[in-house]
């Protein structure tokens, strides 16, 4: 049986534009996330605006990691596991 490697998966349950909100409200920049993530600006913003709702699990485990930093207080990650 064939299964894929866990960093191809995505993060469907998480909700990303809310989670990019926190961090932009603790002063986090889009270009500080894409950086963080070692992605383009481009692909936080689609992110945000709900365009893309299953990102790379690169990606996404990296906004998360970010969002436990930032964001410590945040009921958010607490919500979806």
């Amino acid at each position: 049986m064939f299964t894929m490697p866990l960093k191809w998966h995505s993060i469907p349950f998480m909700n990303f534009p809310e989670l990019i909100k926190e961090l932009e409200d603790v002063g986090v920049k889009h270009r500080q996330m894409a950086d963080h993530c070692n992605c383009k600006v481009g692909t936080i913003s689609a992110l945000k605006c709900g365009q893309n709702l299953s990102p790379r699990w690169s990606i996404g485990n990296g906004l998360i990691e970010l969002h436990k930093i930032r964001c410590p207080d945040s009921q958010l990650l607490k919500k979806t596991g």
